[in-house]
């Protein structure tokens, strides 16, 4: 009974043990992204939005005033005011609303820059898995030519064996195994950028391979993009700031206060009340209105670009993750096939069946078709990226995940 409970233990052990050498592109997402380093930067931005809101929305400040004239042999006269300008002219609510739109704005712009930041995870994290599927392929193709090389050798060198074999044989171990030194080198490389966005992964953490979602059917995937909300509030604000550029005439200042005459035959004293009034008469602002008009023509000018921008490229986006899945699943389904005919070519030159050439051609055939089965897998997965970023929101990698 113990050794069957010591026996589960053991086997739940080494699943933890391999689960903790797996890393997902979900668990790599979320720790990079929960860094609060990485929200900080992200929120930048719109912090800098809120602080616009936040000063738009506050009065201005009336102002105090405190006057004195005491002229030698004169009364001396004290003047105590508090002056105001009343935000009732309609600047103060256009600029507020401008101000709310730019808020907005900024919310959505949050959303591009982490979905910007989401391709650059996803795609270092591709290049980690594809490096790593592509060093294992060549190594294990480099230690079969390594004990073909070495077998031929000692046939030559016993005469059982064609020298010129040999060396061709020698002269293919160097090929592969510079391509795998490469390989593995970039491994290095993508690992890195990994580990620079994930410090606690392990040493032998490998990475568990991306899935290929299927293709999104919505058809109005592309109708709440961020980026045409950008470009939405970013008119909305623009319409509004050329609201307060139309505006020339403001409010006069009031001022109330209270005065005071003080002397040796007088003694007075009461309420003051004044107007100034700021009177357009020349500057009428009419630059900040012809500027303020160009704003506003170039926003929704830029909003109705880029809704055409955003439906074709979604349709040219989804179009080509369609084909490229389809071919790295095609490429995939080829894997088996593959390692049986290198395992057949391999027995038919042991047994003498094949000469070297044929081998040889075999190897490279191999080779090559499943390096670039693993170059239309990245090219499918760089493709949903595109898709993601096309649509302006993340996309579920995995089906039915919402």
């Amino acid at each position: 009974m113990c050794r069957g409970v010591f026996v589960l233990l053991a086997c739940l052990a080494a699943s933890e043990v391999r689960a903790a050498a797996e890393v997902s592109e979900d668990s790599f997402l979320d720790a990079a992204t929960r860094d609060v380093r990485v929200r900080a930067v992200l929120d930048e931005p719109l912090r800098a939005a809120r602080a616009v809101r936040a000063r738009a929305s506050v009065l201005s400040n009336p102002e105090a005033g405190f006057d004195r004239e005491a002229l030698s042999g004169e009364p001396r006269q004290d003047t105590w005011s508090v002056s105001w300008t009343p935000p009732l002219d309609g600047r103060y609510w256009a600029q507020d609303r401008a101000a709310r739109e730019g808020l907005r704005a900024a919310e959505n712009q949050r959303e591009l820059s982490a979905l910007a930041l989401r391709s650059e995870l996803r795609e270092a994290f591709a290049a980690w898995a594809v490096a790593q599927d592509g060093a294992v392929l060549v190594e294990r193709l480099a230690n079969l030519v390594d004990r073909l090389a070495s077998r031929t050798e000692a046939q030559a060198s016993r005469g059982e064996a064609s020298v010129l074999s040999a060396l061709r044989l020698s002269l293919a171990r160097t090929e592969i195994r510079s391509e795998a030194a490469r390989l593995t080198a970039e491994l290095a490389r993508t690992r890195g950028r990994v580990r620079a966005w994930m410090p606690g992964l392990a040493p032998e953490a490998l990475p568990v391979h991306p899935p290929l979602p299927p293709v999104p059917t919505d058809t109005s995937l592309g109708a709440t993009s961020p980026r045409l909300a950008v470009l939405e509030h970013v008119l909305l604000q623009a319409e509004a700031s050329a609201s307060v550029a139309t505006r020339f005439w403001s409010l006069p200042e009031f001022v109330v206060g209270r005065q005071t005459v003080r002397g040796n035959l007088v003694d007075l004293d009461g309420e003051t009340y004044g107007v100034r009034w700021r009177v357009p008469l020349f500057d009428r602002q009419r630059g900040e209105r012809i500027e303020a008009r160009g704003r506003v023509d170039a926003a929704r000018a830029r909003r109705e670009l880029e809704t055409v921008r955003v439906r074709e490229g979604l349709a040219a986006a989804r179009s080509a993750y369609a084909t490229l899945r389809g071919s790295a699943a095609l490429a995939a389904g080829a894997e088996s096939a593959a390692s049986r005919v290198l395992e057949s070519a391999t027995a038919m030159f042991g047994a003498g069946e094949s000469n070297v050439t044929d081998l040889l051609e075999t190897l490279r055939g191999v080779l090559s078709g499943q390096l670039a089965a693993l170059e239309c897998y990245a090219e499918a997965l760089s493709a949903h990226r595109e898709l993601e970023v096309a649509a302006g929101r993340p996309l579920p990698l995995i089906e039915g995940e919402k």
